[in-house]
């Protein structure tokens, strides 16, 4: 009786061990597939830093902002197009470093496209250009100008094409 219960012990010792032995080297994969995640990340937000302070940004956002302007003015194209343009140049002047210059640029720019917007009778497409617009001031000119009247400033931007 002693001799089975020792095999039943020695195979339970060995299918613990076995089991643990497992266990173990799936939660090193498992952390060394967090580590690596981490890693990542944080190289990440290292070459979101590097862009964010780049002139790259700046003169996409200044490319883009001559492409909204033009196209606007051109019947023959979308309107989404120069709305697409002007929210790209909105998006990247909030997640990069730019001067006050280059933001009211943006701005500028995105009231006259709204402006075409507007009178061309694309009233959603003018309204969300609007609300982009106010984030975008709230978020980066609130300290120079007020961005609750920021709608009441589009006849002052009559564009001439």
């Amino acid at each position: 009786m002693l001799k089975q219960w020792i095999k039943l012990l020695s195979a339970f010792i060995l299918g613990a061990a076995f089991c643990f032995t497992i266990g173990l080297y799936y939660v090193s994969d498992i952390l060394d597939r967090d580590k690596e995640l981490v890693s990542r990340m944080a190289q990440g937000q290292l070459d979101l830093s590097r862009y964010s302070y780049s002139n790259e940004a700046n003169e996409i956002i200044k490319v883009s902002n001559a492409l909204a302007l033009e196209s606007s003015c051109n019947v023959a194209l979308s309107s989404n197009i120069p709305e697409s343009l002007s929210l790209t140049s909105l998006f990247l002047g909030t997640i990069t470093h730019q001067t006050t210059k280059t933001h009211e640029q943006s701005i500028a720019t995105a009231l006259i496209v709204q402006s075409h917007l507007k009178d061309g009778g694309m009233a959603d497409a003018s309204d969300s250009l609007l609300v982009a617009m106010k984030s975008y001031c709230e978020e980066n000119l609130n300290i120079f100008m007020s961005c609750e009247k920021i709608n009441e400033s589009l006849p002052s931007f009559k564009p001439s094409c």
